[in-house]
């Protein structure tokens, strides 16, 4: 992974003289940030600046000069893809002459490697391309972010947090930090988690698939009126159903003389959880199982080609729901 390749250099190399750091996730990139920042000599002066502040003279006039306090300067610049090409120009030709008693690391979100002067930038710098990690690297990830904090999750616990807030780097930092702030201790418990990391939103869109999954129909009908006119984003809930609907089939076809354990890597979802999941399959067969996922598929296709309003196609998700749970097919109508 990219960022472990930029951690490996810094803790064995000295700060380059040029560097270039590209990528747009905003955690990976706060990361490397302080953690370059950590890196700047102690008899350096060191200034963060804005790439659409950065006026060409005025930096010039800043690296070329001297510091009598300091035996070398260290210039910082987010967002570096807002500045002047004429100033990258000048960055290239000031590299190629001198670089004693100067750092220069520049944070893009994307480089246009195809442009001659990025192509020219490149061949003189030290280059990182911050890639987020993986699906499978993910895991990986949230141990690293927990120790640092100083908490330990064991696996059952990372897959939860996990189901709960996604994948998204942000995210995940945010929900160890609120499991540090709140409960302050090195192991945290699966009931500490739930507790501190469900986001409101979310929650109440699993609660929804919940309902669905259990066929109570109406008290999902009623969730869904609350969700939608507290903002909900109504794609959010129909890839969220589609979702717990394929996971309810795999269940029903899984070997069950799996443990739960096995089936919860059989099924992409955290241990803890599949004993309610496998409570809901039973209600279901496996065709209207199918049915269900068709169903939802065919109203997101909908929801994105059509413009009808999310209350509508949500009215048309619980008549058509209530009707193959029912086994009433002959009653399921257009929309």
């Amino acid at each position: 992974m990219s960022f472990a390749n930029l951690e490996r250099h810094l803790n064995q190399k000295s700060l380059p003289h040029l560097m270039i750091i590209e990528g747009d996730e905003e955690h990976l990139t706060l990361k490397a940030f302080k953690m370059i920042k950590s890196k700047v000599p102690k008899d350096s002066e060191c200034f963060t600046l804005y790439g659409d502040q950065v006026e060409t003279q005025e930096f010039l006039n800043s690296i070329n000069t001297h510091s009598f306090f300091a035996e070398s300067k260290v210039f910082l610049i987010k967002s570096a893809h807002l500045m002047a090409t004429d100033v990258f120009k000048e960055i290239v030709e000031v590299f190629k002459l001198k670089t004693d008693g100067l750092h220069l690391v520049l944070f893009f979100n994307k480089i246009d490697k195809r442009k001659k002067i990025f192509k020219e930038l490149l061949l003189i710098s030290q280059a990182f391309e911050l890639k987020p990690p993986y699906e499978n690297q993910i895991n990986g990830w949230v141990i690293r972010e927990s120790k640092e904090m100083g908490l330990s999750l064991n696996t059952e616990g990372i897959e939860l947090i996990r189901h709960l807030v996604g994948d998204g780097l942000n995210e995940i930092h945010e929900a160890l930090q609120r499991l540090k702030d709140q409960f302050g201790k090195k192991k945290v418990s699966i009931h500490e988690i739930q507790e501190a990391v469900t986001l409101k939103k979310r929650s109440d869109l699993f609660k929804i698939c919940d309902l669905f999954g259990r066929a109570d129909f109406t008290e999902a009908s009623l969730e869904i009126d609350r969700a939608l006119a507290e903002g909900e984003s109504s794609v959010a809930l129909t890839h969220l159903l589609l979702r717990h609907f394929d996971i309810l089939f795999k269940l029903k076809k899984a070997d069950r003389k799996l443990s739960k354990y096995d089936l919860a890597k059989e099924v992409g979802l955290p241990a803890f959880f599949i004993p309610n999941y496998q409570k809901q399959s039973a209600l279901w067969s496996g065709e209207n199982l199918v049915l269900m996922q068709e169903l939802v598929e065919e109203l997101d296709i909908k929801s994105k080609s059509t413009g009808l309003k999310p209350a509508t196609l949500n009215a048309a998700l619980l008549v058509r729901a209530t009707a193959i749970f029912g086994k009433k097919n002959h009653l399921m109508c257009e929309i």
